[in-house]
């Protein structure tokens, strides 16, 4: 396990399953939920908190269901971090997203030594320069999906989105229409030992003639268009 800069437990360290981490604030297409599960399976204390749940990927383990203007938006997510930093030892920001403004989300992180990562996703950061995507130097590492990605945050490390395969169960290969039969195959490799035996002198290469016929048929083209 890599080290996150940004303060810490050494303690926890050494026990990948000790630690507990929060991600937050999205589930962007689903990643952050099947993070959290993966963690989970490897014993981890993981969870996800989310603003507000999505349409299409609304799974998530607390959903802050903010309302109101941006004041009580805000009260809102000031009362979950407080009620997050005790239990987490690592914040796993995606989508360039915090819970609070990154300008006191850091700060505080730090100061109670706490870790973070920042998660990007691909439409967060394509097409952005240096300077618009500096902000996420602020957190202990950076991590994007794919090697094509990294072009727009160099210093990040490439986790290629997992799979989950457990809804899936391996079974026989089936036998497509253009496989012979197994007594099919065995004939054709009786052919081809036969063939073998044979005088080279007899052979007639088909990529050498590949339109050849029989001479019988030819010489009765032949005769036909000269009669």
């Amino acid at each position: 396990m890599k080290k996150v800069r940004g303060g810490g437990r050494p303690g926890r360290q050494a026990d990948p399953s000790a630690l507990r981490v929060t991600h937050c604030p999205v589930n962007i297409a689903g990643v952050p939920w099947a993070n959290v599960q993966a963690l989970r399976r490897k014993g981890v204390d993981a969870r996800l908190v989310v603003f507000e749940r999505g349409r299409l990927h609304p799974d998530a383990d607390w959903s802050l269901d903010r309302s109101g203007g941006l004041a009580r938006r805000q009260l809102t997510q000031w009362r979950a971090f407080a009620r997050l930093l005790p239990r987490t030892d690592v914040f796993h920001f995606y989508f360039g997203l915090t819970l609070v403004p990154k300008s006191l989300q850091f700060p505080l992180l730090r100061l109670t030594g706490r870790r973070s990562v920042f998660h990007f996703l691909g439409s967060d950061i394509r097409g952005k320069s240096p300077q618009e995507l500096g902000y996420g130097r602020r957190a202990g590492a950076q991590i994007v999906g794919s090697y094509d990605a990294i072009r727009w945050v160099p210093d990040a490390e490439v986790v290629p989105p997992g799979l989950d395969l457990t809804a899936y169960r391996p079974t026989a290969r089936a036998r497509s229409s253009s496989t012979p039969p197994p007594a099919a195959r065995a004939r054709g490799r009786s052919t081809s030992s036969r063939l073998a035996a044979t005088s080279p002198s007899t052979w007639t290469s088909s990529r050498a003639c590949p339109t050849r016929r029989p001479a019988a048929v030819t010489n009765a083209r032949t005769s036909s268009s000269t009669s």
